[in-house]
């Protein structure tokens, strides 16, 4: 009877603690957003003809309340959310049915400090309503650099081995595995702080930041070195093309 007794108060006292956790918790943190979504990644998994896949489309949902915490930073948290994913699948060698996508709104719907994930495979095609920031920018209403300088700017990409493509754009782009690289690339073989590809002008250089299994350019291993077109990198034998004037 006394261990009936203990056991049913060792249950209250759970069931107390975990409401005051709830009630207590002060504000919801970016790494619980992107759990949740993990979680909702493998809860989904099915088996397809290639192997096993999982949902490339995410949508997020919060109280409006603490909704309001993450959104002057909205599209940098959705996209780390969405590299946290990629390289959550890929360690697990699961690939999503399409490109991924990951939106965080508000929703009078959701409780406090709670997080609800509605993940789905959906076609490319299938895109959601544009922003009205997108329509903005479509419209022509929303502020665009001169045409002179648009033109002006020098253009280049990588074509990772696996296809995908990341249009340069900033003068100083990091690669690596970690989720705050600009490229994240998750693959065993590349360190979390790999590399970084600079612009100087019209010309491109690669740097070699301390990584574990080495950067080479067309074979040879460098620490730093120029680039040209068609240049042929090697991240620890994870390979990429750079393609120069590119849009």
């Amino acid at each position: 009877m006394a261990d009936l007794l203990g056991r049913i108060e060792r249950l209250l006292e759970d069931a107390v603690e975990g409401t005051s956790r709830r009630l207590f918790r002060a504000r919801v943190e970016p790494v619980q957003i992107a759990k949740a979504a993990a979680r909702a990644l493998e809860e989904q998994q099915v088996i397809g003809p290639d192997g096993p896949e999982v949902p490339n489309d995410y949508r997020i949902a919060l109280h409006p309340t603490d909704f309001a915490q993450f959104e002057q930073y909205r599209q940098s948290l959705q996209t780390k959310i969405q590299r946290y994913l990629e390289q959550f699948a890929g360690d697990r060698g699961l690939r999503p049915v399409a490109d991924w996508r990951v939106e965080l709104a508000g929703d009078e719907g959701v409780r406090r400090r709670t997080i609800r994930v509605d993940a789905r495979m959906a076609d490319p095609t299938m895109a959601r309503p544009l922003t009205k920031e997108e329509h903005a920018a479509i419209e022509g209403t929303a502020p665009l650099p001169p045409a002179d300088e648009i033109a002006a700017r020098p253009r280049a990409i990588l074509i990772a081995e696996d296809g995908r493509r990341f249009p340069l754009v900033a003068e100083v782009t990091s690669v690596g595995r970690a989720l705050d690289n600009d490229i994240v690339i998750a693959d065993s073989r590349v360190s979390r702080y790999h590399a970084r590809i600079e612009r100087a002008g019209t010309a491109w250089a690669l740097r070699d930041v301390g990584s574990t299994n080495g950067t080479a350019v067309s074979g040879r291993r460098v620490t730093e070195q120029r680039l040209d077109d068609r240049s042929e990198l090697s991240l620890g034998g994870f390979k990429l093309v750079l393609h120069l004037g590119q849009a």
